[in-house]
């Protein structure tokens, strides 16, 4: 991998050489698109600017990206631009990168079901476990305060990354919603307790498919107690339903990753969003927030080549699919790193001062004449340099909840886009505060 990256950046760098030539004309271009963004906390953005934009009714669901995790910058105009959507244009969804089966609490908490917002994230990864976090939910909490159940924000989990390694608890989730139903854990031959214990990447097909097995038959045994419900409780076997192809698209994930290699989280992010009856009807709006890698109509994202969430939305909404990015060149950032042992740090203030790679989008952003800015791929010129620029698989930042201390490591592999194609609206801050 070393190799291949310093192979690549080779290669790039004749390119950027090439393109410097013209440097100074792709920036006057950019110049005259761009839009400044207005000096504040992007929490203070108003409603007109946000407004004059785009015509956001063209658009059923939207996907809010971040360049990384942990930059305040990027969380504040990712709530900004859910609030003014909810305010301003009858959203009601906000499609989250992470777990079903643990949305359903963060759910519970905005539509005033339950107490206990410290309680919401403990035990999870500090990009959900923050203050900044903590405010938002809040927020949605206090918005849905006193309205009738269909006119209230809804939190929804599209992540099935880890549900199949805690198959018990995630059964005794399924049974606080059909109390009735009676799982036994009997039924798994492996990974629950009192049974081996299978890493996926060590397990053959043979047990794969014995696990696939236990997994349909608790579907069909959900399915059938769904029958006897009465009609003001199939909501909630619906949503037990929903738990149940939570952990069967975890256990496919895991294992096409752990002994393929092949990676199917960005296609079940989608199918998961499309899943959500607003996504494809229209009838209002739907939000997802996720990394930049995933929103973006990439065509090979994954280490296996296969496209991003995004390309698969696009694919299905055509037009309806507004993807917007968050990017930026130097300041802070929060994530990990790794210690001397190869093992994750607490989370850190990360700072990056170094110019981007010249061959880099980030690096023509770090040259106009505004710190923050806007743009809207629509508005450029098909005829012009900058567009083929941008029309051109170009390295922009992506960090991740990992940070590998070199700023070069982030900007090669799935953080190659073409601009133009993956993005519909770009944010960019030239400098950055991290998430506290």
């Amino acid at each position: 991998m070393e190799q291949f990256c310093k192979y690549l950046f080779f290669i790039l760098a004749l390119v950027g050489t090439a393109c410097n030539k013209n440097n100074r004309e792709l920036v006057e271009d950019l110049d005259k698109v761009i839009r400044a963004l207005p000096g504040q906390s992007p929490l203070e953005y108003s409603n007109q600017y946000l407004e004059d934009l785009l015509n956001w009714e063209d658009y059923s669901v939207i996907g809010l990206g971040e360049g990384t995790h942990g930059t305040l910058d990027f969380f504040e105009l990712k709530q900004r631009l859910f609030r003014f959507l909810v305010e301003q244009h009858n959203c009601r969804t906000l499609a989250y990168e992470y777990s079903f089966r643990k949305s359903l609490l963060v759910n519970d908490y905005i539509q005033h079901r339950q107490d206990g917002l410290d309680s919401l994230f403990r035990g999870d990864l500090w990009i959900q476990d923050n203050d900044a976090l903590r405010h938002f939910i809040s927020w949605m909490r206090a918005f849905n305060d006193g309205r009738d159940e269909q006119d209230q924000i809804s939190f929804i989990g599209i992540d099935n990354q880890i549900d199949a390694l805690m198959i018990d608890e995630v059964l005794a989730q399924i049974e606080s919603y059909l109390p009735g139903l009676g799982t036994d854990p009997e039924l798994f031959p492996y990974n629950v307790p009192g049974k081996e214990e299978l890493k996926y990447e060590r397990m053959n097909e043979q047990q794969y498919g014995e696990l696939t097995e236990a997994f349909l038959e608790l579907r069909m045994q959900v399915q059938s107690h769904i029958l006897s419900l009465k009609p003001q409780e199939k909501e909630r076997g619906s949503v037990a339903l929903q738990l149940v192809s939570a952990l069967q698209g975890s256990h496919d994930f895991l294992y096409l990753t752990g002994t393929e290699g092949k990676n199917i989280r960005d296609l079940q992010l989608a199918e998961n969003v499309l899943e959500i009856p607003h996504a494809r009807a229209g009838s209002r709006p739907v939000v997802v927030w996720a990394h930049n890698a995933h929103v973006a109509c990439n065509p090979h994202y994954t280490s296996d080549g296969s496209p991003a969430m995004g390309w698969y939305l696009r694919d299905s909404l055509r037009e309806r699919y507004l993807s917007v990015a968050t990017s930026f060149s130097v300041g802070q950032f929060t994530a990990v790193m790794l210690d001397s042992a190869g093992n994750d740090t607490p989370p850190l203030t990360c700072q990056i001062r170094s110019d981007p790679p010249l061959e880099s989008l980030n690096a023509l952003f770090h040259q106009t004449r505004y710190q923050q800015f806007s743009l809207i791929m629509e508005d450029l010129n098909s005829d012009s340099l900058l567009y083929r620029f941008f029309n051109t698989e170009r390295p922009m930042i992506g960090v991740g909840d990992l940070y590998l201390g070199s700023p070069e490591m982030h900007f090669t592999d799935d953080r190659i886009i073409n601009l133009v194609k993956a993005h519909d609206l770009l944010f960019y801050y030239r400098d950055t505060r991290p998430l506290l």
